[in-house]
């Protein structure tokens, strides 16, 4: 009777160690896993934190490259700009020396630029209209004025001058009160162009 009584004692002690075993390596398994898990989850975490910065860092340069280019096109049409406003100065300061040798010249007729006028008005158009281009409309008007002052004091000048055509006195002679008005009348026009054009070109007009 000892002997089967062995026998199981034996068996129940084996199956004991067995489970023993199971269960020790359940829990490897388990901390394995976790272990594991928590790895994938930190790798994850990273991933996405630098993904995350890189997004941010690429729209922050996306950022300081349009404030770049919305900077280069600003000084370049600032640049433009300027360029057509001192053309435009400079023709209407070639036509002004011209209407001032027209208003001295006696008789007008014979004066040796008669069509030198209206080359020079020509030009002047043609900035001006490059003016009207490069706008804004504020300066562009302020131009326009210009023109229409300059033209008329063409036409002043040459009425003047063909009304008296047989006489010795200059156009300014003639008509001194028309010459008055006619200067008055440039700098007036000239000097609210250049206002407008100075501060467009300072920032303080939009367009």
């Amino acid at each position: 009777m000892a002997q089967p009584m062995c026998a199981f004692a034996w068996a129940s002690g084996g199956g004991d160690e067995r489970s023993r075993h199971n269960v020790s390596m359940n829990v490897t398994v388990s901390v394995a896993l976790i272990s594991a898990g928590a790895a994938l989850f930190g790798s994850a975490l990273t991933a996405l934190s630098s993904a995350w910065l890189t997004s941010r860092q690429l729209r922050h340069q996306r950022g300081l490259a349009q404030d770049q280019r919305l900077h280069d096109r600003s000084s370049q049409q600032r640049q433009h700009r300027r360029e057509a406003y001192e053309q435009f100065l400079a023709q209407v300061d070639a036509a002004y020396r011209l209407l001032d040798q027209a208003w001295q010249s006696a008789p007008f007729t014979d004066h040796p630029n008669w069509e030198a006028g209206f080359v020079a008005r020509r030009v002047m158009d043609e900035t001006y209209v490059r003016v009207q281009l490069e706008g804004p409309a504020e300066v562009a008007a302020s131009a326009a004025a210009v023109v229409k002052s300059v033209g008329k004091e063409f036409r002043l000048v040459e009425r003047t001058a063909v009304e008296h055509e047989s006489g010795d006195l200059s156009p300014a002679e003639l008509d001194s009160v028309g010459r008055s008005a006619a200067v008055k009348a440039r700098f007036a026009t000239t000097e609210d162009f250049i206002l407008v054009a100075r501060s467009t070109l300072n920032g303080e007009l939009g367009g």
